[in-house]
Parts: structure tokens; C-alpha cells; sequence
């Protein structure tokens, strides 16, 4: 029968303790979601620096199926941008008036590109 050295014995015992201090905090983040989401008194808000910035982000982590002529996801990206990101380019942060206005900005911006490169 194999029985591992004492210095075999402390570095297992060291990641050991280390995968358990990760499981502990996986735990813990799991249990505030989940009464964060219970409550839906919270939620995560995104801070960027412009709108097309946030409407990138968007595109590419959140919805990577975006498509910029379907009106649907669009409205979605839109009550995305307005409720959960702060822009904070501008002092005090953009409004949601200047949201829209940049968000709209950015969707025709985005359909002329595409038009370019076809």
C-alpha cells in the first residue's frame, strides 16, 4: 500500500484547503444570488464609459446571436442600456433621454456598417 511522504502529505493537504475556501465562497455567492434574485430588490448594474461601449459588450458577452434588424432585440438592448448600465463619460451620468438618443445613434451606425462590408 502507497502512503505519500510528509511533504507529499502537506501540499495536498495545502490545495485541498485551498479547494475548499473556494467551495466556502462559491457557496456564499450562490446563496446571496439566490436571495437577490428572490427578492429582485437588486440587481447587477454595468458602468461604461460610452453607449456604443455598452451596446459592444452587449453584442458580444450577452447576446451573442444579436442582430442589429431585428427590432425585438433591439427594444431588449434598450431596456437593457437603460436599466441596468450607468455611462459615466458625462458628469453626472447619462440620463436616459441621452441613452436613447446615443443608443439609436449607434443601431444606425452599426446597420450602415454591415451594408458596407456585404
Amino acid at each position: 500500500m502507497y502512503s505519500p511522504d510528509l511533504k507529499t502529505r502537506e501540499s495536498l493537504n495545502i490545495e485541498l484547503q485551498k479547494l475548499a475556501k473556494a467551495q466556502i465562497k462559491l457557496k456564499v455567492l450562490n446563496a446571496v444570488q439566490e436571495k437577490i434574485d428572490l427578492e429582485l430588490k437588486y440587481g447587477f448594474i454595468f458602468k461604461f464609459k460610452t453607449v456604443p461601449k455598452a451596446c459592444k459588450y452587449y453584442k458580444n458577452y450577452i447576446d451573442t446571436d444579436y442582430d442589429v434588424y431585428d427590432e425585438k432585440i433591439n427594444d431588449i438592448l434598450e431596456a437593457w442600456l437603460l436599466n441596468q448600465t450607468i455611462i459615466y463619460k458625462y458628469e453626472p451620468p447619462a440620463d436616459d433621454s441621452l441613452k436613447k438618443k446615443h443608443f439609436r445613434t449607434w443601431v444606425g451606425n452599426e446597420k450602415k456598417r454591415i451594408e458596407k462590408t456585404s
